[in-house]
């Protein structure tokens, strides 16, 4: 006969479940030999009928074998530790003392034992109202549609993913010790074949996502090295209309070296250029998206006119343009610059320019 590893269904704290399902395993023919790394190793076996108790040590100082020595007499066997502060005995033995006889002694152990447990649960919640909080604070600041442009297409669902899998875990912790402090412990009938098939669903479950995640992660780590920028001719390119010798002629500085830099991103092509100007800074930017779908453009163009809190504009050959009088759109700067959004199609161009120039005149004039 060999052996089996199995994950518990219920959590270490549910010490009346663990029993129940230990002595219905030995009922199928399954004896617990060893327990490490979470998985409970089982020799299989005749089918027997087993009293498992898990006893619940004050201090993780107390003696063990004191204790192995004191139950031995009352008929118990000690099996294994199942964590710092429980300890799994069992008795093929009727008449075997009962080891635990007063519930509320029990359950004062138990929630000692459990303080650990009890500041994890806090902590995790805290951690994920913060975690939370800093997403919506990053979507209220940066914005929906830029993180979903400027960012690898898995992260957002890998982001989201991994805050699942955490909330799950939380609350089905949560859940299992509200359940325990409502339930007697003595009476040994939380588990059932039909909560531990429950249970069964809920790990898998759980380790479904966390291979998800693993994968996910490992195709953004694919998609990151993929994610280089290249450079490409200015003046030659498809966006030329947009450099400041078309749009700003007057302050233009003659130079037909300059270059833009083309990212090949997974839901937009972005092209970013920034030329110097006659005052001989680098004051005219521009960024531009070339998205997948219109309504991305769309969506991303609308959102950023929205929170910079741009007026809209009539400019030729563009479907919708805004102007605002503000902070570039693309880097930090405390002197005010003009500010274009342009909109056309599945494109997106975004222009700041900090000069003597009227931008808004000169794009509403632009063809």
């Amino acid at each position: 006969m060999g052996t089996i590893a199995k994950l518990s269904p219920y959590q270490a704290f549910e010490i009346d479940a663990v029993e129940g399902w230990l002595d219905d395993m030995a009922l199928q023919g399954y004896w617990l030999e060893s327990r490490g790394g979470g998985w409970f190793i089982f020799r299989e076996t005749e089918p027997k009928t087993v009293r498992h108790r898990v006893d619940v040590r004050r201090s993780s100082w107390d003696s063990t074998d004191e204790r192995k020595a004191d139950y031995e007499e009352f008929g118990w066997e000690y099996v294994c530790a199942l964590d710092s502060r429980l300890d799994i005995y069992r008795t093929t033995r009727s008449d075997a003392v009962e080891l635990n006889t007063d519930e509320e002694t029990l359950r004062e152990a138990l929630e000692k034992s459990q303080q650990a447990l009890k500041w994890t649960v806090i902590i995790c919640n805290i951690l994920l109202v913060v975690i939370l909080l800093g997403l919506a604070s990053v979507f209220l600041r940066v914005g929906f549609f830029p993180i979903l442009l400027t960012r690898n297409a898995v992260q957002l669902p890998l982001s989201a993913l991994w805050i699942l899998v955490f909330i799950f875990q939380t609350f089905r912790e949560i859940r299992a010790y509200r359940a325990l402090k409502t339930r007697p412990l003595l009476q040994r009938t939380a588990h059932t074949r039909e909560l531990e098939k429950k249970r069964r669903k809920d790990i898998r479950l759980d380790y479904a996502m966390r291979l998800l995640i693993l994968g996910l992660m490992v195709v953004n780590l694919i998609l990151q090295a993929e994610d280089i920028r290249e450079s490409v001719d200015l003046h030659t390119g498809d966006y030329a209309q947009y450099t400041v010798q078309q749009v700003l002629p007057e302050d233009a500085e003659n130079n037909d070296g300059e270059w833009a830099f083309v990212y090949d991103r997974h839901l937009c092509q972005e092209y970013s250029f920034g030329q110097y100007t006659l005052s001989g800074s680098r004051d005219y930017d521009v960024r531009i998206y070339e998205t997948r779908w219109a309504w991305l453009a769309r969506g991303y163009a609308r959102e950023s006119a929205r929170r910079n809190h741009a007026d809209p504009i009539t400019v030729p050959d563009h479907e919708e343009a805004w102007f605002c009088l503000g902070e570039p759109l693309m880097y930090q700067s405390k002197t005010p610059v003009q500010n274009v959004i342009l909109l056309e199609g599945n494109l997106v161009i975004e222009i700041s320019y900090l000069g003597p120039c009227d931008l808004r005149a000169a794009v509403m004039q632009q063809k």
